[in-house]
């Protein structure tokens, strides 16, 4: 599975699937089954598809909201990889 980081790599991983028909899927992580179901109809209705996972600090009102979501990152990798992902995308705030 190809883990990218940054709005380049993105970019240029996007460009060699040029003539490619790609589903992406933006999540804040913590997948359960509704994130996963898009994930199998993502893989059954394009030739690739592409998952984010981003939580945005901005969206939370109070900071304690934002410590207190849950961090799962590596167990949604896993999630992801066992249902065929070939693609991650993790970008940071900065």
């Amino acid at each position: 599975m190809k883990i990218i980081r940054s709005i380049q790599q993105f970019q240029l991983y996007r460009s060699r699937l040029q003539n490619k028909q790609i589903g992406f899927i933006p999540t804040m992580g913590a997948l359960h089954a509704g994130h996963l179901s898009l994930v199998e109809q993502s893989l059954d209705d394009f030739q690739h598809t592409i998952v984010s996972i981003f939580i945005n600090p901005t969206q939370f009102d109070n900071k304690n909201d934002l410590n207190h979501f849950p961090n799962l990152l590596e167990q949604d990798i896993e999630k992801l990889k066992q249902a065929g992902v070939k693609c991650v995308f993790l970008p940071n705030f900065d």
